[in-house]
């Protein structure tokens, strides 16, 4: 028989259609994972609702914590460090799946006010993004004010960068500091939450202690906890407590997170 290229052709043809039947009938392939791409969450304005993520990946690590006060501002600044590759942490308070945060401020070591002795909160949570600014507000426990905390006593600034932050508040407003000023940074997640007012809540992520030592050489600050060392230490709190003030934490009160 004679075997033209035509000829070929079709055999080769007829045996792939052939092989592809059989093996559909008698061996089903194998079959491939699929390929999902990452679930990201958007942030851009008017997007759907967020997809599900942990409070760990909502809110990002900081590291490298430190302050320094300069000529009008103490200034508190750090990096940030996303702990899940499929979510890109964003800030925002009043959108679920933000983050957020605020600053308790002792600067004259009375042990006395709110929990651990501060006097001040940098209210994170009171944002206002076109002016890159939050509420600072001596903490009296006034149950009338925004989260309980007390009268405003001025503005602090607020910039962040992909992976950094600073925080610039006025001396003027936290009463000024004598010599050394001891702060906690807290984080939190923004979740939803239906009974609560706005429909939404901040449950509390992480706490970065920190002392800024001889404010008249500009001294870094250390970070530390309880058992843990390095820039990056945080305490290990019980889970529960949002960004509102607690009264039971008052000093004098005998309470304790």
């Amino acid at each position: 028989m004679l075997c033209t290229p035509a000829f070929a052709i079709l055999a080769i043809a007829l045996f792939l259609v052939l092989s592809s039947c059989r093996m559909g009938a008698e061996a089903p392939a194998r079959q491939l994972p699929l390929l999902v791409e990452p679930r990201v969450m958007s942030t851009a304005a008017g997007d759907a609702d967020p997809l599900p993520a942990t409070i760990e990946a909502m809110v990002p690590a900081i590291t490298h914590l430190h302050a320094e006060a300069r000529r009008d501002s103490l200034f508190i600044r750090g990096e940030l460090r996303p702990r899940d590759r499929s979510y890109a942490p964003f800030y925002d308070p009043s959108r679920v799946g933000g983050w957020s945060l605020q600053v308790f401020i002792d600067n004259d070591h009375r042990n006395v006010g709110y929990w651990r002795g501060y006097e001040y909160v940098v209210r994170g949570v009171e944002w206002t993004p076109e002016a890159n600014s939050f509420v600072t507000r001596l903490i009296t426990l006034d149950p009338d004010t925004p989260g309980g905390w007390g009268p405003e006593v001025g503005r602090t600034t607020f910039t962040q960068k992909q992976r950094s932050f600073e925080i610039a508040i006025p001396l003027e407003s936290i009463g000024g500091i004598e010599s050394s000023v001891d702060y906690c940074v807290e984080t939190y997640a923004t979740l939803a939450c239906p009974i609560c007012e706005g429909g939404l809540t901040q449950e509390w992520s992480d706490d970065y202690f920190a002392t800024l030592g001889d404010t008249r050489s500009h001294d870094f600050a250390s970070v530390s906890a309880p058992g843990s060392a390095g820039l990056a230490a945080t305490s290990v709190l019980v889970r529960g407590h949002g960004a509102d003030a607690a009264a039971h934490l008052a000093r004098g009160a005998g309470g304790e997170r």
